[in-house]
């Protein structure tokens, strides 16, 4: 059976932690983060397979956004239980064809047919068919929507390389609906940094590069315990971006999202560092 297949078998609950496995793998990616994860999947879990899948399809797409162009055999190799070259799933093949296609790579059907002969009809039916397998996220219908959509498809587009101008891209902590944000070496100051890309494209690329250097001037101004410092706004070859102060800890939606767990007087303090922070902003004019 075929990983889209074993998908549409899985029950609501095995999606759920399937969907909840890929989010946090795509989240905490780096170049070599899937052996590591692999292992971890549950061995007797009906969506290991598809999991693992989905995985390779992931790491595979961003390995070449480093530069780094792996093939299919590759993985093969290392994970046995997607099989072999002669009846490897032919959505996996796809994969591969399609990143080879993003990247500028050849992308020669008849090459495909001399790879993997046994899957080549299938193959090309998936291929006529106009449906991407790199969309495949295992995300179910309820939980899909086109603004997620379309942050997912500025993320592929904006997916940086491992050198981006002054800054060593480690790996990406996040998306939302304005840019991706990465941790990233400053190699001149020798210290970690948040970085942030733009999500530009379309018809709205002026008012998104407009609001995105607004809100670096915006925060710049700003210069308080409770708030993230700004360090450096700019654009490499043609891709704006801006440097933040780096702090690990839990994120503020994590902290909201666990609140039936957090003392009142924790939530208290928490809203009264917000309304100080709020307080400088508006002291500065901003």
């Amino acid at each position: 059976m075929a990983p889209n297949q074993r998908l549409a078998a899985l029950s609501d609950v095995e999606r759920q932690e399937l969907n909840a496995w890929l989010v946090d793998f795509g989240q905490q990616w780096s170049a070599d983060v899937l052996p590591e994860r692999a292992r971890r999947l549950p061995p007797t879990s009906s969506w290991r397979l598809p999991a693992l899948c989905e995985m390779v399809k992931i790491d595979l797409e961003r390995q070449w956004g480093l530069g780094n162009r792996l093939s299919l055999e590759t993985y093969l190799q290392e994970y046995p239980e997607l099989g072999n070259p002669s009846d490897v799933s032919a959505d996996l093949i796809q994969a591969e064809y399609e990143v080879r296609k993003q990247f500028g790579a050849a992308a020669d059907l008849e090459d495909y047919a001399r790879r993997f002969p046994a899957q080549i009809d299938e193959f090309r039916r998936l291929i006529a068919s106009g449906q991407s397998s790199l969309s495949l996220r295992a995300k179910s219908p309820s939980t899909t929507n086109s603004a997620t959509q379309r942050r997912a498809h500025a993320d592929t587009v904006q997916q940086l390389p491992q050198q981006f101008g002054r800054y060593r891209i480690l790996h990406r902590l996040g998306a939302g609906g304005m840019g991706s944000v990465y941790l990233a070496e400053d190699t001149r100051l020798k210290r970690k940094v948040a970085l942030k890309v733009a999500h530009i494209s379309g018809s709205e690329s002026r008012q998104v590069l407009e609001r995105f250097y607004r809100e670096a001037e915006a925060a710049a101004a700003l210069d308080h315990l409770s708030l993230c410092k700004v360090y450096d706004v700019d654009e490499v070859d043609g891709v704006h971006y801006l440097t933040m102060e780096f702090i690990e800890g839990t994120t503020l939606a994590d902290f909201v999202g666990d609140r039936k767990d957090r003392p009142q007087r924790q939530m208290a303090a928490i809203v009264g560092k917000l309304a100080l922070a709020l307080q400088e902003a508006h002291v500065r004019g901003v």
